[in-house]
């Protein structure tokens, strides 16, 4: 299937659907394309895939490849949750974040769990596949 990467940088003005870094560009080098809801991909066997109906144009978001690697297979709740529990994973397994912490060269500072593309304000006149995965989230634009 061919995916039409202008159209999917341009979902969120250019911006990563989760944390909301501006994309330079939609040719690949700082945007990659994600599945929403997951497939997983079994690339060390046939190629075969689990969830392959989710391999569509509605279920795609254009991410940073941080993001998108962090993700990796999860769903957005799951991603979201997560996330929530880098700060201490951070505090329990990093000298260097806890030194850090300590001279007061970083703070955590509470997540509220809300992406980019749940607080996103779509320009007139275009629409966004956000809207879907907002209401089963139970967000509204």
């Amino acid at each position: 299937m061919k995916v039409d990467r202008k159209q999917i940088h341009a979902l969120f003005d250019g911006h990563c659907a989760y944390c909301g870094c501006v994309l330079e560009s939609e040719s690949g080098k700082h945007m990659q394309v994600d599945h929403v809801e997951p497939v997983w991909r079994k690339w060390h066997k046939n190629g075969d895939s689990r969830n392959p109906e989710n391999n569509n144009e509605s279920n795609y978001f254009p991410t940073c490849p941080s993001c998108n690697h962090y993700k990796s297979t999860m769903s957005i709740n799951d991603f979201r949750e997560q996330l929530r529990l880098i700060p201490e994973r951070l505090k329990r397994d990093s000298v260097t974040f806890n030194h850090c912490l300590r001279h007061g060269m970083i703070k955590v500072k509470e997540w509220d769990g809300v992406f980019y593309f749940e607080k996103y304000v779509k320009p007139e006149n275009i629409e966004t596949t956000s809207k879907k995965y907002s209401k089963n989230l139970k967000i509204s634009f």
